[in-house]
């Protein structure tokens, strides 16, 4: 990440967010399946 400088560490940082919720609102749907199958 220190290659990063000015404008452009806002958009990686920002990017890294949403993989972050992504991943979230992966497990959020894998849960509520499983839910269904009971």
């Amino acid at each position: 990440m220190k290659g990063f400088g000015g404008k452009y560490y806002g958009v990686a940082v920002a990017y890294d967010n949403l993989k972050e919720i992504f991943k979230d609102v992966e497990k959020t749907h894998i849960f509520s399946r499983e839910l269904e199958k009971q």
